[in-house]
């Protein structure tokens, strides 16, 4: 115990010492460096010391070798051009005021008027420096707020008009490319993806070049996994062709399996007739609307000048309609009359099997039915029982034949 109360003590004694030492050391220091006239005093002491000190302090001037130094200098400006003084003044005040002050005093005392000119040519100086940086960083500013709106506006933009934006101006002046390089560097992956895969590949490549390694390849693999997710979309649409419509309706007439932008890749690669026949089906309109926006958004960018491919879907759904509506209409009718009647219209019908073109949905495909087809489709919704009335009232190879017929879906 008595041990460390004795290192206690020790420890207060060195601390005190140390104080009391380094204390005036630092007040004196800050002096020294603050006032002239202390440091020349302090110098002048300083040389009279031997050995190394005394050898140090000796290379500073005294204070009346510092005076005819400043003095020497006020004479050199006093008798150069007024411009070229100036220059040389600002110089000094840049880098110490103090110093340039002095010589100020001693050029006064030689010639007041032209220290006057002097001295109003350095501020001048100053101000266009001080205009100079202003201007420049008002620039820098400008062009950063620029930038960030630039950034702003593309990201809040429509994807295609945002795509049709860019090829247009790098169309225009190539090295735009880089301004757009630099700009989706800053936006969300997902959105320069959207931006590039419908892009012209030329332009898109020039872009992409350009952008960070790390970003790129961040992008370069998001837009394989697109394209790979597209194909099988695509190949899906190929093999729905030849399914049966109502089927594929409670498939693709919904968004319960696929989001829209992927209904929107299937509708668009299968025919008009295959995508009319399935959403005939579909009662609910809004979402018919809705899938139809979502194929426009994916046509914009083929840039053909031919209709929508959804405005050929629309009517020969209407086409579906209005048919479905008048076999309804002869089925109430053949409900009504004898049985033995409607046996022989049959009969008569279904010996006709030529194709009569009844609805042109594009050059490449026109809605075509015969009499068999009809008069099939309007068995089909009559009551179970006056269809077999029906067929009972026929012979036995044309009741084969529509019960083989009626049975394929």
């Amino acid at each position: 115990m008595a041990k460390e109360n004795g290192k206690s003590n020790v420890l207060k004694i060195i601390l005190i010492l140390l104080i009391v030492i380094l204390v005036p050391i630092i007040i004196f220091s800050v002096i020294y460096f603050n006032n002239i006239e202390v440091k020349n005093t302090t110098n002048e002491v300083l040389k009279e010391f031997p050995g190394i000190i005394g050898e140090h302090f000796s290379k500073y001037p005294t204070k009346d070798e510092s005076e005819d130094k400043k003095i020497y200098l006020a004479k050199y400006y006093i008798s150069l051009d007024e411009k070229i003084a100036a220059d040389k003044m600002y110089i000094i005040k840049k880098d110490d005021e103090i110093l340039f002050n002095d010589i100020v005093k001693y050029m006064n005392e030689i010639s007041p008027s032209k220290t006057e000119n002097i001295i109003k040519l350095v501020r001048n100086i100053e101000l266009r420096k001080d205009l100079l940086f202003s201007i420049y960083d008002e620039i820098e500013n400008g062009k950063e707020e620029s930038f960030r709106d630039e950034i702003k506006r593309i990201e809040d933009m429509d994807n295609y008009l945002a795509t049709k934006k860019i090829e247009d101006e790098i169309i225009n002046d190539n090295e735009e490319s880089e301004k757009y390089a630099e700009i989706l560097s800053f936006i969300d992956d997902e959105k320069v993806v959207e931006l590039f895969y419908h892009m012209n590949i030329e332009i898109k490549n020039k872009i992409i070049n350009k952008i960070p390694l790390e970003k790129r390849k961040t992008i370069e693999l998001i837009i394989e996994e697109k394209q790979l997710k597209e194909n099988e979309l695509i190949n899906m649409a190929k093999s729905y062709e030849n399914k049966d419509s109502l089927k594929l309706f409670d498939e693709i007439g919904n968004d319960n399996l696929y989001s829209m932008d992927k209904l929107s890749i299937i509708y668009n690669n299968l025919s008009v007739k295959k995508a009319a026949e399935i959403l005939f089906y579909s009662k609910d309109e809004q979402f018919v609307e809705q899938l139809f926006g979502e194929i426009r958004k994916v046509e914009r960018y083929d840039e053909k000048d031919g209709q929508s491919k959804t405005i050929n879907i629309r009517k020969y759904i209407n086409f579906l309609n209005q048919y479905e509506r008048g076999i309804d209409e002869l089925v109430k009718i053949y409900e009504k009359m004898d049985v033995k009647d409607v046996a022989n219209i049959v009969s008569k019908m279904m010996i006709n099997d030529k194709s009569i073109s009844l609805f042109q949905i594009d050059e490449n495909y026109q809605h075509e039915i015969s009499d068999a087809t009809i008069i099939l489709d309007i068995i089909k919704k009559m009551k179970k029982s006056t269809t077999s009335s029906i067929l009972d009232n026929l012979d036995s190879r044309k009741a084969a034949e529509i019960s083989r017929r009626l049975a394929i879906p």
